[in-house]
C-alpha cells in the first residue's frame, strides 16, 4: 500500500513507493496530507491537468514523469481513480500549484488512487512523490491502495 510520508528535510514533500507482487488490483491512499510551496518548480515537459479524468491520464502514461494540478482536482463520483495500464509504474511527482496564493487541492473524496499490481514489473515500481499540494480524501482505507 502507498502511503505518502513526510521528508525530514522538507515538510512540504510527501513520497510514496510500492512493491507487490502481481495480483487483480491493490488499493492507495493518505488521509488528508497538506504542504507548502517550496522554492522548486516542476519541468517545462510536466503534464498540466485541471480535472480527475486528466489525472488519471496523465497516471496511465508511462511518458509522464511530472504532472501539475493547475487547479483544485475533486473526484466527485463514487468510483475509485484507477491506474490500471500494464507496466506503467515509474517515478512520479504531482505538484499542486498555488492560486491565488492559495496552495491547490486534490480531493479525493470518499475514494482513493487505485493501482493495480499489473502496472508493475520487476524492474518498475511505483515511486510517488507529492510537492506543493494539499491531499484529501474520505476513505477509510487512505489514499493510496
Amino acid at each position: 500500500m502507498l502511503r505518502p510520508q513526510k521528508s525530514k528535510h522538507q515538510e512540504n514533500e510527501a513520497t510514496s513507493s510500492v512493491d507487490k507482487a502481481p495480483t487483480e488490483q491493490s488499493p492507495v491512499a493518505d488521509r488528508s496530507t497538506e504542504t507548502e510551496q517550496t522554492s522548486q518548480t516542476p519541468s517545462q515537459d510536466a503534464s498540466h491537468v485541471t480535472d480527475m479524468a486528466q489525472l488519471k491520464t496523465a497516471l496511465n502514461d508511462r511518458n509522464v514523469a511530472e504532472i501539475v494540478l493547475d487547479k483544485d482536482v475533486t473526484n466527485d463520483t463514487d468510483k475509485y481513480v484507477n491506474v490500471d495500464q500494464a507496466k506503467v509504474a515509474r517515478k512520479v511527482t504531482v505538484w499542486g500549484s498555488k492560486v491565488a496564493d492559495k496552495t491547490t487541492t486534490l480531493n479525493l473524496g470518499d475514494q482513493s488512487l487505485y493501482f493495480y499490481n499489473k502496472t508493475e514489473d520487476d524492474e518498475h515500481k511505483w515511486d510517488l512523490t507529492f510537492k506543493n499540494l494539499n491531499v484529501m480524501t474520505n476513505d477509510p482505507m487512505d489514499m493510496v491502495l
